[in-house]
């Protein structure tokens, strides 16, 4: 098991350079009720992995109160 540090804080330009680096060090995707950006991320997610261009990682869509219903 790794160790992650939670204190590590990062400034990126953009939400894409963002997403990019959350993307190489995850272990994991958990998409919690959001907005379209929200949606986006966890549909790149599931491209990404239909493509073969990330190895794999499990995708959790929790669906508080019904929300994606």
């Amino acid at each position: 098991m790794r160790t992650v540090d939670a204190r590590t804080t990062a400034v990126a330009a953009t939400s894409t350079f963002t997403t990019r680096c959350c993307q190489r060090r995850c272990d994991c995707v958990i998409c919690l009720p959001g907005g379209v950006g929200t949606l986006d991320e966890t549909f790149e997610a599931a491209a990404l992995l239909h493509t073969g261009l990330w190895s794999w990682r499990p995708i959790c869509l929790v669906n508080v109160d019904g929300y994606y219903d």
